[in-house]
């Protein structure tokens, strides 16, 4: 199998002719998110409504602010999700798609895209897809944090019952090592599923169920190689703050990701038909 680095630079010479097309894909895809955002907020503002309510009253600091509980906004908010998971996910399997078609060097269509709308059948399964990977990630990756949330409770029932300033700060400490201990252990646990996409979307189109199964017995055994590729990637998100450099670098972490699935899997088949 290539290095990561060879990987990637066969990645980018795959994409050379194609990454302008790949931007307008992403284009419309942010889009799409922004539409759905600005509907909701058009909503909130002829109703004269707040999604969320400053309790403490500091409006320059909105980590404490709370969601507002009225049926109404409730009501927006939920609609406002609906309309996202009828629409983000089946555009964000037709760009992955596309991502990795262009990967292989095929040539793209712009109404690629939108391979997720063309059926019932496949607009279905592109929504249960995602929201059978979103629940799943988010389970794993809230599991590890829970030794942090009951150490949080332990702080907050001893600081009612006036415990000293240094324990409560040995608490709080230990607290913060927790919780980072288990976002990187969730961060982990999470890329059991990280060739579920692949799976999914190419070549075959496996079932949703089939593929979280296959991405899970494979990672197995390449947790750490799939671990060292995600990271490789930390600079290109860090210059993503730039907002601008997010045209170029998702649709190529897209496609790389999708070739790199596709190499494992290759050597998992090799490997198969040798022990056979």
């Amino acid at each position: 199998m290539l290095t990561n680095w060879e990987l990637k630079c066969h990645t980018r010479e795959s994409l050379r002719g194609q990454r302008l097309r790949l931007a307008g894909m992403f284009a419309v895809l942010m889009a799409a998110y922004i539409l759905t955002e600005f509907v909701s907020a058009v909503f909130f503002y002829l109703l004269g409504l707040k999604g969320t309510v400053d309790v403490t009253l500091t409006p320059d600091i909105y980590l404490d602010n709370r969601l507002q509980s009225t049926p109404l906004t409730l009501f927006l908010l939920l609609g406002t999700s609906l309309l996202m998971l009828l629409v983000l996910p089946q555009l964000c399997a037709g760009f992955a798609r596309a991502c990795g078609r262009a990967a292989q060097g095929k040539e793209l269509r712009s109404s690629s895209m939108f391979r997720f709308f063309v059926s019932p059948v496949l607009y279905v399964k592109s929504m249960c897809f995602t929201c059978n990977k979103t629940v799943r990630c988010i389970f794993l990756l809230l599991l590890p944090l829970l030794p942090a949330a009951v150490l949080w409770g332990v702080r907050l029932y001893l600081s009612d019952r006036d415990a000293s300033a240094q324990t409560l700060s040995l608490l709080l400490l230990l607290q913060f090592l927790l919780t980072l201990l288990g976002l990187f252990v969730g961060t982990v646990l999470r890329l059991y599923y990280y060739l579920a996409d692949y799976f999914f979307l190419m070549p075959a189109e496996h079932p949703v169920w089939k593929s979280f199964g296959r991405s899970r017995r494979m990672m197995r055994r390449y947790i750490g190689r799939t671990f060292r590729f995600v990271w490789s990637f930390a600079l290109w998100w860090v210059l993503c703050l730039l907002i601008f450099p997010l045209f170029y670098v998702v649709p190529y972490y897209t496609a790389a990701k999708m070739e790199f699935c596709r190499a494992l899997t290759q050597e998992e088949l090799l490997e198969e038909r040798v022990d056979s």
